[in-house]
């Protein structure tokens, strides 16, 4: 899942679920003030055909010139922001998180540089660096009883450490030189950009902005802990497939019978592999959050399994907007994000009048909704309807169900022992998926086996060519 979320875990353990709301409140409005202060200047300076010096440096002062303006807007700020939510320890918090704007604003074109020079090693070393050795600093204040703090310094530690990080990787100072001009011309550059960002910050929280406003904090916790358990590991697996199903389709774009095999291939291999991760998961649920985040967390449960349905969801959503990408029609996205918010925010609207567990049954719905949007486009395309896709990962969906069912029956045995329940679980469910897996000779299913054993020979080879030379 991540080094992040094994922070947020380990923390969570020893916090109140309030002051992890209070944070995420904060770090909503936050997200609006970091864009005005990237400006979209990175972005530019990573897409702009030539660039010199003079562009560079002008870039870096400006930012943090912006980054000052904004950290000091947000500090005037946070008593109405703590009005909004009608939390008082939000202004306070916010005061803080204000420095924030400021520490990012200095990474900004060091970062940029970066891209620009291809160094992705580099910016992932300053990543790991900086999450490290900030979640190790806000873990131990955590454990030490400093409280919400901890995830104040946690947040504050990340950023000043990248920064000093990507400093020093890129090798890079700037120069006594600013040209007001230049800047006037990439931020020209950058203006759709901006907008751009803004429409995501605002999808992005959209939710943390209504929960926190409308329920009580705790509930905010439930929801952003449960989303991020459910659909963390389903994304990361879903973005790396989707690089690859990308590259493929993009070289077959002219060829529906192959296009409509990788298709298929890739939605039974997603399909193997996030049905029974999401169906276990939940089937899991009441015993795994009071093992993993403690009692206090439990009323996260309900909130977990129905994002677990999402995640079903997703791969679908995945594979067939890919279609969209590899052949080239980035303009029906925007139709779809336009048809996606018609959909889902009335839902949205309708929904919390019952609650928090009946937006995300909201989301649910719209997700079904959705999909059917979505796949109109690849069965216009390739022919390749939703019932088609359907009809291939139906198997896939009855190995789940199996594996539900044996899950189901270790209940028989009235296990007393939380973690030898939880572990018996996940050992039968696995034997049970995987066998009926290997009785219907799932295609996917021999494929990742082949895959599997393939690689387990080369290891072996290795691994004796290795010793036989010592």
């Amino acid at each position: 899942m991540g080094v992040p979320a094994l922070i947020a875990i380990l923390m969570a353990r020893v916090l109140p679920p309030d002051e992890f709301a209070w944070i995420a409140m904060v770090m909503a409005f936050l997200s609006f003030f970091q864009i005005l202060v990237d400006g979209g200047l990175g972005q530019a300076l990573v897409q702009k055909e030539k660039i010199d010096e003079i562009d560079i440096s002008s870039s870096f002062y400006f930012t943090i010139a912006v980054g000052l303006i904004m950290a000091a807007a947000f500090f005037f700020a946070a008593p109405w922001i703590a009005t909004f939510y009608k939390q008082p320890p939000l202004e306070y918090i916010g005061y803080w998180l204000s420095l924030n704007l400021i520490l990012k604003s200095i990474g900004v074109v060091p970062t940029a540089l970066l891209l620009r020079r291809l160094r992705f090693k580099a910016i992932l070393a300053s990543t790991s660096f900086s999450v490290v050795f900030s979640g190790v600093i806000g873990v131990s204040m955590a454990y030490m009883g400093f409280g919400i703090w901890s995830l104040v310094v946690y947040t504050l530690s990340a950023s000043t450490l990248y920064t000093l990080a990507v400093l020093f990787v890129g090798h890079w100072t700037p120069r006594l030189e600013f040209s007001l001009q230049r800047v006037e011309e990439t931020i020209a550059f950058s203006g759709n950009l901006i907008a751009s960002s803004f429409l995501g910050a605002i999808e992005k929280n959209i939710m943390t902005l209504i929960i926190g406003r409308l329920f009580p904090p705790a509930l905010l916790a439930f929801y952003n802990f449960s989303l991020m358990l459910a659909l963390l590991p389903v994304t990361n697996i879903c973005s790396a497939a989707e690089r690859v199903l990308f590259s493929s389709l993009s070289r077959v774009q002219k060829d529906k019978d192959a296009l409509v095999s990788l298709t298929r291939k890739a939605l039974q291999m997603l399909s193997l592999i996030i049905f029974p991760m999401m169906i276990g998961l939940a089937m899991t649920a009441p015993i795994l959050i009071p093992i993993l985040l403690t009692e206090k967390w439990e009323s996260s449960i309900p909130f977990l399994q129905l994002f677990c349905l999402l995640g079903i969801l997703y791969p679908i959503h995945v594979v067939n907007l890919v279609v969209l990408k590899a052949q080239g029609r980035a303009d029906i996205f925007f139709r779809l994000a336009v048809i996606r918010a018609l959909i889902e925010y009335p839902i949205l609207i309708v929904c919390i009048l019952w609650g928090v567990g009946a937006i995300i049954w909201g989301q649910v719905v719209a997700s079904v909704i959705a999909l059917f949007v979505n796949s109109y486009f690849t069965k216009k395309m390739l022919h390749y309807s939703i019932w088609a896709q359907f009809h291939d990962i139906a198997s896939y969906a009855a190995a789940s169900i199996v594996m539900a069912i044996s899950i189901l029956c270790v209940d028989l045995f009235q296990i007393s022992s939380a973690h030898l329940n939880l572990t018996l679980k996940v050992l039968i469910g696995v034997l049970a998926y995987t066998l009926w897996c290997y009785s219907l000779r799932l295609t996917a299913f021999l494929t990742l086996r082949n895959w599997a054993l393939k690689y387990a020979v080369l290891a072996l080879k290795a691994a004796g060519q290795n010793q036989g030379k010592v």
